[in-house]
């Protein structure tokens, strides 16, 4: 009956095994380092067309399902505890983040200076236009005046040909001030970013200059101030504070490493008993 319950000489030997490996490494700023590793296994070993039970015929070994866990700290004895190396790049990255900042607020306050200049321009060639304008009627006026009084025989006719260079002179710069009046709204719309079909398009200025007042007058600053004001200047220091910091790592990485290292762990393997398939 025992040999009947065995059977025949198995012919094969099959081995199951599924496992799961986890883990998970962290460095903090003050230079430490965890790092933590979960394994989980289980074995599976029978004879092909046979009961797991060893009565029978199968294999006289229990199913067998093993645990390790295990947690390692590493401490960097040397090197100042790993700060310098450890938060290099975090400390150069909220430096260059600076840096960029302050290039933006540079850039900004650049093209506000560019627009207010081109509008300052424009309200300039405006009036300096309107001026030559009224003078050119005063111009057109003493032509006219002139010719009157050489018909009445108080001038010569050399007056009247000085009265008309003078006119004639007036009426260029009024040509010229047009000319200077449409570059300064075509720089105008270039600095506002307006895209322009036809000249009729740019804009114009709307205001004159104010009466400036004496108290605004007196405003003074030093060449020192305007430049520790600028904003491009604190970003290169930006900069050059994050590049020591990079600096400084590299020097900190030449020193030699000691590291003081601490691991705990937990295994376990339980072994399942025999059943009967």
């Amino acid at each position: 009956l025992a040999f009947d319950r065995l059977g025949p000489v198995p012919a094969e030997r099959i081995v199951r095994s599924v496992s799961f490996d986890a883990g998970i490494s962290k460095a903090l700023r003050n230079g430490l380092s965890f790092t933590s590793h979960v394994q989980l296994q289980s074995t599976e070993q029978v004879f092909q067309d046979k009961p797991k039970d060893p009565l029978f015929g199968g294999l006289e070994v229990s199913d067998q399902f093993t645990s390790l866990a295990s947690m390692t700290v590493n401490v960097p004895l040397g090197k100042g505890r790993g700060r310098v190396s450890a938060g290099a790049s975090e400390r150069f990255a909220e430096l260059a983040s600076r840096a960029q900042r302050e290039q933006l607020r540079h850039v900004v306050s650049e093209q506000v200076f560019r627009a207010v200049l081109a509008y300052v321009n424009l309200v300039a060639a405006q009036d300096r236009l309107r001026l030559l304008e009224e003078s050119l009627v005063r111009q057109e006026g003493l032509v006219e005046l002139t010719e009157q009084l050489s018909a009445a025989g108080d001038v010569t006719l050399v007056e009247i040909g000085r009265a008309n260079a003078r006119a004639a002179q007036m009426r260029g710069e009024v040509l010229d001030g047009q000319l200077s009046v449409l570059a300064a709204r075509i720089g105008l719309a270039q600095v506002m970013g307006l895209e322009m079909n036809s000249l009729a398009e740019a804009p114009l200025a709307v205001e004159t200059f104010a009466d400036v007042s004496q108290d605004l007058l007196l405003f003074e600053m030093s060449a020192d101030q305007a430049v520790s004001a600028r904003r491009d200047l604190k970003a290169l220091q930006y900069l050059q504070d994050a590049s020591r910091v990079f600096a400084a790592a590299a020097e900190s990485d030449l020193k030699r490493r000691i590291d003081l290292s601490t691991s705990i762990g937990l295994s376990s393997l339980y072994e399942s008993p025999f059943f009967a398939a």
